[in-house]
């Protein structure tokens, strides 16, 4: 397979040319990341949760672990996300409107869900601040039943199945309030409006230690 990668760095960046030589090497090492990552993704290993437990993507240090778990959750996530962004703009649907008047959308709480469920089950001592609750999920039975096709549209395992508990349940573990400790603090969809009007949003993550990521 041959790359070219200035196609790629167009791509993916939207530059013509690299800053320097040490830019383009750390960009080159995350294009390879990125294929490695598809090729997993193409061929079932990341939706079915089977990751490739050698792949190294980057240097973290004493917090290695966490972060190529981070990093295979939040592509996974992506992939996700961006598969339903299209269907929402040309739909119009599974959109609703929270207390204060802000959107929020199906992919909102299944990001929320899997990310938080994937964590949980590797750092089970970890905690979570995420931006959604369970409160909309247990008045609107619609809302919560569409969440729930999402997530077990991607889930392979009749064992690992959601449910409303579950999903309830896992939701609501991104109530603490406490930064003490070991903390994930997730945006599951940071940009809504964007998302919803088919253009820039990020899921965005940190691991916070006694409140410093």
């Amino acid at each position: 397979l041959i790359i070219d990668y200035i196609n790629l760095e167009q791509y993916f960046l939207g530059k013509h040319r690299f800053s320097s030589d040490d830019n383009a090497l750390k960009w080159l090492n995350t294009v390879n990341q990125r294929l490695y990552l598809l090729y997993q993704y193409e061929n079932h290993n990341i939706i079915n949760n089977t990751f490739d437990k050698d792949i190294k993507l980057g240097d973290g240090g004493i917090y290695q672990s966490e972060l190529d778990k981070a990093l295979l959750i939040l592509h996974k996530a992506s992939y996700l996300s961006k598969g339903y962004q299209n269907k929402i703009f040309n739909t119009n649907k599974f959109t609703q409107d929270k207390l204060d008047n802000s959107p929020v959308t199906i992919i909102d709480f299944a990001v929320q869900a899997i990310i938080i469920d994937y964590l949980s089950n590797h750092f089970p001592n970890d905690r979570f601040i995420a931006e959604e609750d369970s409160s909309m999920l247990k008045i609107n039975k619609q809302l919560c039943s569409d969440i729930l096709n999402v997530l077990n549209s991607i889930t392979i395992n009749e064992n690992d199945k959601w449910t409303e508990e579950k999903l309830i349940n896992t939701i609501d573990k991104g109530k603490t309030n406490d930064t003490n400790g070991r903390v994930w603090v997730l945006d599951p969809i940071d940009g809504t409006k964007g998302f919803i009007r088919n253009q820039h949003y990020c899921i965005a993550l940190a691991l916070l230690i006694n409140g410093k990521p």
